[in-house]
């Protein structure tokens, strides 16, 4: 089982475990944790982060979400080529969002005529 894998099935517990005790995260809380009590080591929440963007880009095909959870990801990567990793996916993901909301604008503007 790879990293992501592991990561994600972390957070999953976590949070259900935080559902099942009846707690409810704040909202600072829900956005830098991936749980209430204690938190999530910044290394698994960051590949958590990247297993859900990775899953929303290619199964979902859902190009907004994959950016948001590709972008809190990779907001404070502290390495070099962790840095570019997160700036290449981010630019990516910009570009086929915009690519997308083009060609959308284009078959409303032809259904039109």
């Amino acid at each position: 089982m790879d990293c992501w894998t592991c990561a994600l099935r972390r957070c999953i517990a976590w949070r259900r475990r935080d559902a099942a005790d009846g707690v409810t995260p704040t909202r600072h809380e829900s956005g830098n944790n991936c749980s209430t009590s204690g938190g999530m080591p910044g290394l698994f929440e960051r590949e958590a982060l990247r297993g859900l963007a990775v899953h929303q880009e290619h199964r979902l095909k859902d190009t907004g979400r994959a950016l948001m959870f590709a972008r809190r990801a990779y907001a404070e990567a502290r390495t070099a080529p962790g840095r570019l990793d997160g700036q290449t996916r981010v630019t990516r993901l910009e570009r086929r969002l915009t690519e997308l909301a083009a060609s959308e604008a284009r078959l409303t503007l032809t259904a039109d005529i």
